[in-house]
């Protein structure tokens, strides 16, 4: 580790001495353009691929390598590109990609999971004292499933909220959102982005509300593909960093003629608001307030897959309520939800009425002896859930 440390610093050296060492050519050559301002930041990607987006897919590969082309093209700007990358057929890994090479810097056992808690911190600790920076932004790449993680809940799909490490001692594992929320608290990352599906919730972006100052994230599925480094990791190490332009980078994408399947939702949810968007749902939910019976929901889950997430905004500009606590309430949404874009069609679903975020709209039943049931699954584990949804006295069990 120390020689490969070595060898990077000695690069460093390398460059800076060729920029302070003094021309010997006459003074008739011209000047050189100056060169931009570094970037005092590290991004790292959290690749956990150890599953079929490694094994069968090789999004990983085609991943990497669009990292680093972008940095041999010398868009780091001087910024750190570490990538904890946990394969199908290797051992998980921390890597920096420089412009001249890519070095593997740290390896780890394959005897905990990538979505173990104590593993998360440990790279993220090992990331923050090799690659020190005053701005840091956190890729998350997996499978996703946002709040969802009960088996009984999505019957025709894996059970994770975020990763799947299919090759640890333990088996499969997978990593609950309040799990991840634990591993994240206090992080202060100047951006999370979900390279994953399903993960541009409330309950997401609230539980993980001290994890980073911003969360970029798609609230329905995602074609294979995923994000575009080729274009997001210039964009990510700007001098001034643009999440709506990384955001826009990611829509644009799918808009383009390179993909088969031109489906895509993206959000940039800032967590600041998040507490001031809580305080005026929950002054909406205590007022009893349910959609009328005629109100259709804009589900994010594919029509082939139970929604269990839908429009939040679409949701709550239906519910008949004063229109004071509206205004208050799309305040707070505009201050939280400063960008979102989407296709026409996300996997057969109309996204036309996308406003950014979902949220969870409890399905009230009555049996045969009339006594309520709500179907909550795992909600009921969240922060959204205690601070705003069970406050509805028309969804509230005892």
């Amino acid at each position: 580790m120390r020689r490969h440390l070595t060898n990077i610093f000695t690069s460093l050296l390398a460059v800076i001495s060729a920029a302070v060492m003094p021309s010997c050519s006459g003074s008739d050559e011209p000047t050189p353009e100056p060169e931009p301002d570094a970037t005092d930041r590290t991004i790292l990607v959290y690749m956990v691929a150890d599953n079929n987006l490694g094994s069968y897919y090789h999004v990983d590969d085609d991943n990497i390598a669009q990292m680093e082309a972008a940095a041999r093209a010398g868009h780091l700007n001087g910024g750190n590109l570490v990538v904890y990358h946990d394969g199908a057929s290797s051992a998980p890994e921390l890597r920096v990609i420089t412009p001249e090479q890519t070095i593997v810097i740290k390896s780890y056992s394959e005897n905990e999971s990538s979505l173990s808690v104590s593993r998360m911190q440990q790279v993220i600790e090992d990331v923050r004292t090799l690659f020190p920076a005053t701005q840091r932004g956190l890729v998350m790449w997996s499978h996703g499933t946002g709040w969802l993680d009960d088996a009984a809940s999505r019957t025709t799909a894996s059970t994770y909220s975020f990763g799947q490490d299919d090759n640890s001692s333990a088996g499969r594992t997978t990593m609950k959102i309040t799990t991840l929320a634990q591993a994240l608290d206090g992080e202060d990352f100047d951006f999370i982005y979900f390279d994953c599906c399903l993960m541009a919730s409330v309950e997401v972006a609230y539980q993980l509300r001290t994890a980073a100052k911003a969360i970029i994230s798609s609230g329905t599925e995602l074609p294979i593909e995923g994000m575009p480094y080729a274009v997001n990791i210039p964009a990510m190490f700007e001098q001034d960093l643009d999440l709506s332009k990384i955001a826009a980078n990611t829509l644009d994408f799918y808009l383009g003629p390179t993909v088969q399947y031109k489906y895509c939702t993206i959000s940039v949810v800032m967590t600041e608001p998040l507490q001031q968007l809580a305080q005026a749902t929950a002054d909406i939910m205590r007022t009893g307030a349910t959609p009328p019976s005629n109100y259709v929901r804009v589900p994010y889950f594919r029509r082939s897959v139970p929604s269990y997430t839908w429009d939040m905004a679409d949701y709550i500009r239906a519910l008949p309520v004063d229109p004071r606590l509206l205004d208050a309430w799309n305040d707070a949404f505009g201050r939280t939800v400063v960008y979102a874009g989407a296709t026409p069609q996300s996997y057969g679903l109309d996204m036309s009425r996308h406003t950014g975020l979902g949220c969870f709209i409890p399905s009230v039943t009555t049996d045969s002896q009339g006594i309520k049931s709500i179907r909550w699954y795992n909600h009921r584990d969240l922060d959204w859930h205690r601070d705003v949804t069970s406050l509805n006295p028309s969804y509230h069990i005892d």
